[in-house]
């Protein structure tokens, strides 16, 4: 889950420009309306329903990797015995939290105005936002493994492990 919210970070926080000129994309490259390869970065109007929408997928996309370090802060120390107990026992809100914020994300990539086929075509074949990757389809595989994360952990622990953590010590 780490790798897939600073993929989709690097995404939205990637620099345009060069130099001292440099910007992060999301303050400057809108996520709909480029209609050709010469037009890769459309521009954001000031104060504009875009310019909000990238700026909470920014902040979302942060949050979620800031999570996911402490997560994996939590699990490393757990093979050293400190937390083990604890990391098993909120290990459903962890996966419940996940779900959340690759679910905010997916939410507010949908956000975007209305297009037709045709420039939703258009745009994703010469937008800067997917020339790399697809940080959309990130997301969505974040919400998907979350949910499977969810699923298997639960049933696991409640079949399996019976609600211990001792790898199978009695």
């Amino acid at each position: 889950m780490l790798l897939l919210g600073a993929l989709t970070l690097s995404s939205l926080n990637m620099e345009e420009g060069v130099g001292d000129a440099a910007v992060p994309r999301y303050t400057t490259c809108g996520l709909i309306g480029a209609t050709s390869k010469d037009d890769k970065c459309p521009s954001l109007e000031t104060g504009s329903d875009e310019e909000e929408q990238l700026l909470l997928l920014f902040n979302i996309a942060v949050s979620t990797v800031v999570f996911n370090v402490l997560t994996f802060l939590l699990s490393l120390s757990s093979h050293w015995d400190y937390g083990t107990e604890l990391h098993f026992n909120i290990q459903v809100f962890i996966s419940v939290i996940n779900i959340g914020l690759f679910s905010g994300l997916v939410g507010w990539f949908n956000a975007s105005a209305k297009q037709t086929e045709a420039q939703i075509t258009l745009n994703y074949a010469n937008n800067v936002y997917y020339q790399s990757f697809d940080p959309y389809a990130v997301v969505v595989v974040g919400v998907v493994l979350g949910v499977l994360d969810l699923v298997i952990f639960n049933s696991l622990n409640l079949k399996v492990f019976s609600g211990r953590c001792d790898a199978g010590n009695k």
